[in-house]
């Protein structure tokens, strides 16, 4: 039986934060397209910062392709304010390809840091301590829908 890959996202208004939740098999052309989605949606601010959950994700996504993506998403993020993006992981490979999208949008207004923990992540991306229950019950709940699958 093949599992479903899983690209969901939820935009948090009130805190200015969108959530992107992937589970399963994990490709750039994935990734692009629920970015695209993402900056389409009515609901998205180009000062929003990203929760990105990748910690049940597997794949082989290439040296050439994290560098490609890292190009295409400082090209569509490229609105001239300061974007923060927390990538949530426990896997060595994706910190490894995490460090080089940092590196290749180092120049850009994007500021990426890499983290075990949703708290780690939320921290850094300074989501108050009102907010922080908010985000994480929302991102808790993205996760018990995809679990399904």
């Amino acid at each position: 039986m093949q599992t479903k890959t899983i690209n969901i996202y939820s935009i948090i208004k009130e805190i200015g934060l969108v959530i992107q939740l992937h589970r399963f098999e994990i490709t750039i052309e994935y990734l692009k397209n629920i970015k695209q989605k993402i900056l389409k949606d009515p609901d998205f601010e180009p000062h929003y910062t990203f929760l990105i959950d990748i910690r049940d994700t597997y794949g082989t996504v290439s040296v050439e392709e994290t560098t490609e993506y890292g190009k295409f998403v400082t090209q569509t993020m490229e609105t001239g304010n300061q974007v923060r993006l927390a990538l949530l992981t426990n896997n060595p490979e994706h910190v490894a390809k995490g460090s080089i999208f940092r590196w290749m949008t180092a120049k850009s207004n994007l500021e990426y840091g890499i983290f075990t923990t949703v708290e780690g992540g939320l921290n850094w991306l300074n989501v108050s301590n009102k907010d922080f229950t908010i985000a994480f019950n929302e991102l808790e709940k993205l996760r018990s829908v995809t679990h399904k699958y």
